[in-house]
């Protein structure tokens, strides 16, 4: 909506503004273009710059001689006109910046979030197949994955994840908020002390991108999991030797 709102706001404008150029300054126009693509820009980087444009040629068709033409007559216009156009660029390239910082606070707030809610799970007593269930959910929301499973051993074909979260593969798509996944996806190594007690094997469902916080996340969630693991196991342990305890008299 803002890619075609915007240059028709600025079309209008500077023919509205037509007419009475002289009471109000060219200069004054140039300056209410400039304010609506400031305006324009942050709803997005494509629709400040097409309005930057049309602003640009509108001001040079209605308020620079010779009027209703492309031509420029005098270098301040030509000024002016470059200066919208960069003003444009400007603003929509801080717009998106602001998105972005805006986005990874978010996201990083989530991935916070979803640590919290499985360490209150393991503190709570919960058994391992209840933090399994909630960290299979979160790392299949997280990552837009189509398949989360456990496996004891490592699949073929499916490398595993760095535990900086880095990907290293001969070919990566770049999508939006990140790095894809590759088609045949990656394994994230269930570790408690020296012991390897599995592997998360996570498949994209598409073609969506993880940011390197949230694959750290996920290593995370999978530590979580091995405690998880790892406890669940030892209290099977204690209740096997309290079984095979004599009674005392």
């Amino acid at each position: 909506m803002a890619i075609g709102a915007g240059p028709i706001a600025a079309l209008i404008l500077a023919g509205v503004l037509s007419p009475v150029r002289a009471e109000i300054g060219t200069t004054n126009v140039a300056l209410l273009l400039a304010a609506l693509v400031a305006v324009v820009a942050f709803a997005g980087r494509m629709a400040g710059f097409v309005t930057a444009v049309t602003a640009a040629l509108a001001y040079n068709y209605f308020h620079t001689a010779p009027y209703h033409s492309l031509r420029i007559g005098a270098h301040e216009d030509i000024i002016t006109v470059v200066l919208l156009v960069l003003l444009g660029l400007a603003a929509s390239e801080i717009s998106a910046w602001r998105r972005r910082a805006h986005s990874s606070a978010k996201r990083r707030l989530t991935d916070a979030r979803m640590l919290e809610d499985v360490s209150a799970l393991i503190a709570s007593g919960a058994s391992h197949d209840d933090v399994w269930a909630a960290v299979s959910a979160m790392l299949s929301n997280a990552l837009g994955l189509g398949e989360c499973r456990f496996e004891t051993m490592v699949p073929a074909g499916v490398q595993s994840l760095a535990r900086s979260g880095s990907l290293v593969s001969t070919s990566m798509r770049l999508g939006v908020g990140g790095f894809e996944l590759p088609p045949t996806g990656v394994s994230i190594p269930v570790e408690y002390g020296h012991e390897t007690l599995g592997h998360i094997v996570l498949i994209p469902a598409g073609h969506t991108g993880t940011s390197i916080d949230t694959r750290r996340a996920a290593i995370a969630l999978a530590d979580q999991l091995a405690v998880s693991m790892a406890m669940s196991m030892a209290r099977a342990t204690d209740g096997q030797r309290s079984d095979r305890t004599p009674a005392r008299r």
